[in-house]
């Protein structure tokens, strides 16, 4: 969390007001995805768990041909005509 510190810039600082969340057990945190977010280190015995879910607009595709997850086979998609 702290880490986000060494990138910003004088003004960005200034402007960089974290908001405390507490989620109880079940609920989830859902945000846009350039949203700064993070969370301190895990001080407890148990694992922090945590799901992902990006949704896109039908027709998307990637401009990549880079693998879009490392270990996971994902096809590649139609190319833009």
């Amino acid at each position: 969390m702290e880490g986000i510190k060494t990138i910003l810039t004088e003004e960005e600082l200034a402007q960089f007001k974290p908001v405390k969340t507490l989620l109880k057990k079940g609920e989830a945190s859902i945000h846009h995805p350039l949203s700064v977010h993070g969370s301190y280190g895990n001080r407890s015995d148990r694992c922090r768990r945590s799901a992902v879910l990006n949704y896109f607009a039908d027709g998307t595709f990637s401009d990549s041909d880079e693998p879009m997850l490392k270990g996971s086979v994902i096809p590649k998609v139609r190319e833009e005509t």
